[in-house]
């Protein structure tokens, strides 16, 4: 979660999708390269990817329909939905990063 609270406005929702996606494409580089050897991740590190996505898109399309019972605006409802997305791609991308690269001959 930022430091500003979203108000729930379309701009919100652009600026929320965006910075999603940045590191999410950080994420996906630093776990293709994990997988060609060239990049620390953990053993777990496919198994972790499919499942934090389960676990998020449900938890989302609940915070999504309970926004929507409250009345919130289309803008809110969809920065419910992507919220648990949004903070899982940002706890990864830290992860990730704090792991480094992997060079030859020398250990972690």
């Amino acid at each position: 979660m930022t430091k500003y609270a979203l108000s729930g406005s379309l701009v919100d929702l652009n600026l929320a999708m965006w910075r999603m996606g940045l590191e999410a494409s950080s994420v996906i580089a630093m776990r293709t390269m994990g997988a060609a050897g060239f990049w620390n991740d953990s053993a777990n590190e496919n198994q972790m990817m499919v499942r934090e996505k389960q676990l998020a898109f449900a938890q989302g399309a609940a915070q999504a329909t309970l926004a929507m019972w409250r009345g919130a605006s289309p803008a809110t409802v969809m920065l419910e939905a992507v919220k648990p997305a949004k903070q899982k791609t940002r706890s990864n991308a830290r992860r990730l990063s704090k792991k480094g690269p992997r060079i030859p001959g020398v250990s972690r």
